[in-house]
């Protein structure tokens, strides 16, 4: 492709991966989909957990984080969501949504915000980002006189 600029073979390529990504994420969501179950909890104790980081240990302050317990498998399953606020105790009581795997219902993780709406979302950015990086390539070729 001699005379052609290194940008349009540039954009050709992360045009394409661009435009195959979304692909690429929705098999990664179906894959975890496939290895984890929804349910839903209920916070029943919250822990102030400390950093062993310097910061903590001179402010004296740590992170709150939520002990949630819920149903699985005939019995009830209690952890401590790896997710923490420094500012706010989980209000005790509250209802959360969460994964876990049904082969260890231990490994259990509060959903923090709607994941799948946030990928989804991502999906359709990263797609048109890359009709949009194709096309221009396309009209750069073009217009190049090649």
């Amino acid at each position: 492709m001699r005379g052609v600029d290194n940008s349009v073979i540039a954009g050709f390529f992360f045009g394409a991966a661009l435009l195959f990504a979304p692909i690429e994420m929705q098999w990664e969501i179906r894959k975890v989909g496939r290895r984890t179950k929804a349910a839903r909890g209920r916070i029943v104790d919250a822990v102030l957990l400390h950093n062993s980081s310097g910061s903590d240990r001179t402010f004296g302050t740590g992170t709150w984080h939520a002990v949630v317990a819920f149903e699985a498998r005939g019995r009830t399953v209690q952890f401590v969501s790896s997710i923490g606020k420094s500012w706010q105790r989980p209000h005790v009581g509250g209802s959360v949504s969460l994964h876990y795997d049904p082969a260890e219902p231990e490994n259990a993780e509060v959903d923090a915000m709607n994941w799948h709406a946030l990928l989804r979302w991502m999906q359709v950015v990263t797609g048109l980002a890359g009709i949009v990086l194709l096309g221009w390539a396309f009209w750069a070729l073009r217009h190049s006189g090649h």
